[in-house]
C-alpha cells in the first residue's frame, strides 16, 4: 500500500447535521469575513480563520498532534460568533460559489439551511448564549480563556490587523453584538489516495515487488499522487488508467 496517509479537505462542516445525515454540512466557502473565529476546547484560536480549507497543501492545524499531553488539543473546533454574523445569511448555504454545491446534502436536498440560522438554533445544532462565557459554559470549553480570546480578537480587530494569525485584514470584524452563539465543528474530507501500489500497466504490486496476476486498479484508490491532491487530475488519472487496466485485463488468458 501506499500514500495511505494523503488525504483531502474542504472547509470545517457542522458537526450535529453531519452525523445526523451521515453526510457532511459544510459552511460557507472560505474565506468568509465578518465577526467569527476558530477556537480549540482551550478557548484559543489556532489557525487564520480567512484562509480556504479546500485544496491547502500546508499543515493542518485542527489535526496537529501534541506529543508532550498525547491529544489532539484541536479537536474538535469550535465556531464562535455574534448576531451580526448570524444574520448574514446560512451557515450551510444551498447554493455557493464553492464546492458546497456539490455535497451530497445539498444535492439530494435532505436539509435546507435558514436563512438566518434561526431553525437551527432551536434544533440545538447551534449553542445560543447572552454572553461569550455562557456559550463557553455551554460548549463545555474553557470560558475564562474563550472571553480573553474575544477580547484580544476585538483590539485587533480596532487595529485593523491580527498579529496572532495574519488573518486578512477585510474580514476583520469585532465580535460584540450579543447574543453571542457557538457550533461544534468536524474535520471534512473530499476524499484519500492511498491503495494499493501499481506500475505503469495497472498491475497491482505485491509485498514481493511483483505485480500479483490477473488484479489491476485504477484511480484514486492507490492514486499515484502522493501528499498533494490534485484537483481535476484525478479524473484524467482514472481516466488513463482505467483505460490501460481494462485493456490489459482484457488480453488475459484465463485460469483453468
Amino acid at each position: 500500500m501506499w500514500h495511505m496517509a494523503s488525504f483531502e479537505l474542504m472547509n470545517y462542516a457542522i458537526k450535529a447535521p453531519s452525523e445526523l445525515f451521515n453526510c457532511s454540512a459544510s459552511l460557507q466557502y472560505h474565506p468568509m469575513s465578518g465577526s467569527y473565529i476558530f477556537v480549540n476546547k482551550y478557548g484559543k484560536r489556532f489557525m487564520p480563520e480567512s484562509r480556504r480549507m479546500g485544496h491547502y497543501k500546508g499543515d493542518i492545524e485542527a489535526s496537529t498532534f501534541d506529543h508532550d499531553h498525547a491529544e489532539y488539543p484541536n479537536m474538535p473546533p469550535y465556531m464562535i460568533f455574534d448576531e451580526t454574523f448570524r444574520k448574514q445569511g446560512p451557515l450551510v448555504p444551498e447554493q455557493s460559489l464553492g464546492p458546497q454545491t456539490l455535497t451530497w446534502m445539498i444535492v439530494h436536498k435532505l436539509y435546507k439551511w435558514s436563512e438566518d440560522n434561526s431553525r437551527e438554533i432551536e434544533k440545538g445544532w447551534i449553542i445560543r448564549g447572552d454572553t461569550i462565557r455562557e456559550v463557553a459554559e455551554n460548549l463545555r470549553i474553557d470560558a475564562k480563556r474563550l472571553v480573553e480570546t474575544v477580547e484580544i480578537f476585538n483590539t485587533n480587530c480596532q487595529k485593523g490587523f491580527d498579529p496572532e494569525f495574519n488573518r486578512l485584514p477585510d474580514s476583520l470584524s469585532r465580535i460584540e453584538s450579543p447574543p453571542f452563539y457557538g457550533v461544534e465543528l468536524c474535520l471534512n474530507i473530499i476524499n484519500t489516495q492511498g491503495g494499493p501500489v501499481h506500475n505503469a500497466r495497472s498491475q497491482v504490486i505485491g509485498v514481493n515487488n511483483e505485480p500479483i496476476p490477473k488484479l489491476y486498479a485504477a484511480g484514486e484508490l492507490g492514486s499515484f499522487f502522493g501528499h498533494l491532491y490534485q484537483g481535476g487530475s484525478n479524473f484524467p488519472e482514472a481516466l488513463a488508467f482505467g483505460r490501460i487496466a481494462g485493456r490489459n485485463a482484457a488480453m488475459e488468458v484465463p485460469w483453468q
